[in-house]
């Protein structure tokens, strides 16, 4: 099993973030149980233990360490931004389907069960779709957006709004074009709000 294992892992795109062992989990009842082949005495077993132990008090350390040294950007970062007001301004402006980058957008659809949806979408290749209508790219397959279905629902929503990072470096680029498409901007802590214009109806 462990011999095909890095195959079956790079089969999926989602497999991509590499920083952490996160996809590694589900193969490490297979490891044990290679290594257990090798605990057939006490000695064995104690060394193994001992190694075990050593390793793990030196992770939990290195953790430790990290955590410390990085405290300072992670109250920037962008996993934890507080989004209960943005969510709030979505509300107030009958909005409940917008675009953001993956995790505030991850983040808002959990948090209202998708009562808002808000889908992922590449901020970096904003384009004019029409009048008073700025879009992403449409998503290819789930290489490019974990949940397609979700652009779809907000592609076709009548309105819809943007949800920017304020500092984010496709910031400045995408907030020019939208305000020059009749979006309304909204600041709203560190996230600033886009909110699409009303689409006009049918002609009599």
């Amino acid at each position: 099993v462990l011999a095909v294992y890095p195959f079956l892992y790079g089969m999926s795109g989602l497999t991509w973030l590499t920083t952490e062992p996160r996809y590694l989990v589900v193969a490490l009842p297979c490891i044990a149980l290679l290594l257990s082949t090798f605990v057939t005495s006490v000695a064995r077993l104690a060394a193994v233990l001992t190694i075990a132990g050593a390793l793990s008090v030196v992770g939990v350390v290195e953790w430790v360490s990290w955590a410390h040294a990085t405290r300072p950007q992670q109250a920037l970062d962008v996993e934890k931004v507080p989004l209960q007001d943005a969510l709030a301004a979505l509300n107030n402006d009958g909005i409940d389907r917008a675009y953001a980058n993956y995790w505030i957008a991850t983040r808002i659809t959990f948090m209202t069960r998708e009562r808002v949806i808000v889908s992922e979408g590449d901020l970096a290749a904003l384009s004019v779709a029409g009048a008073h209508r700025v879009l992403p790219p449409v998503p290819t397959d789930y290489r490019s957006h974990h949940h397609p279905a979700y652009d779809t629902a907000v592609r076709d929503a009548p309105r819809h709004a943007y949800l920017l990072l304020e500092g984010a470096s496709t910031t400045p680029t995408d907030s020019r074009l939208l305000l020059s498409h009749g979006y309304r901007e909204e600041r709203v802590g560190t996230v600033l709000l886009f909110v699409s214009p009303p689409q006009p109806g049918p002609a009599a």
